[in-house]
């Protein structure tokens, strides 16, 4: 009787499906993760946009106010919004996704 190898056959699985998989386990945490950072840059986006808009003349104190307000609404936006951008992490299909990066 001939005894059978153990273990992954050589090249039986390539990167890009390790990579998948691995990115298709991993969505749903990074998605909470980079929702975080959600808050922080829209708050300086505002806040830049506003001191351009107002002809660059806000100073120091202001723009530093001005980014702790737009902080806390984003914030308040960043908790409205984290279930659905975890959801859909969790439901992406990625064989659509490597599609479109193919393209």
């Amino acid at each position: 009787m001939a005894q059978q190898p153990q273990g992954l056959e050589r090249n039986a699985i390539g990167l890009t499906e390790v990579l998948f998989q691995s990115i298709t386990f991993m969505a749903p945490a990074v998605a909470v993760a980079l929702s975080i950072g959600f808050a922080t840059t829209y708050a300086l986006g505002e806040v830049a946009r506003r001191y351009y808009a107002g002809g660059r003349t806000i100073d120091a104190a202001g723009l530093q106010q001005a980014f702790q307000s737009m902080l806390a609404d984003a914030k308040q936006m960043q908790g409205k919004y984290t279930g659905q951008i975890a959801e859909q992490a969790r439901t992406l299909d990625f064989s659509k996704l490597l599609s479109m990066v193919r393209q």
